[in-house]
């Protein structure tokens, strides 16, 4: 699982690697990175821990198209998914 940081990292990835899933952190989740995620037809895997890691952030990375999300809470989060039928 690759750490997407930048457009020619992601590239990069792509031809030697053909990632099924990308990492994102706060620093390199943004729209350009993500777009160039999904064109790979890769699952986006993002950090919302310390100070991101509340319902507001997660909302928006599942807005934004996140697949995973890494939390220091994981009952919590799962009980926010559960609520927006989001995983069963």
């Amino acid at each position: 699982m690759p750490e997407a940081d930048s457009k020619d990292n992601l590239e990069k990835a792509e031809r030697m690697l053909k990632p099924t899933v990308v990492a994102f952190d706060q620093g390199d989740f943004k729209p350009e990175l993500i777009s160039r995620a999904q064109a790979m037809k890769a699952d986006i895997f993002v950090d919302r821990l310390w100070d991101q890691d509340t319902e507001s952030f997660w909302q928006d990375a599942i807005d934004r198209g996140a697949n995973g999300i890494q939390t220091n809470h994981p009952a919590e989060l799962l009980e926010f998914l559960r609520a927006r039928k989001l995983h069963p």
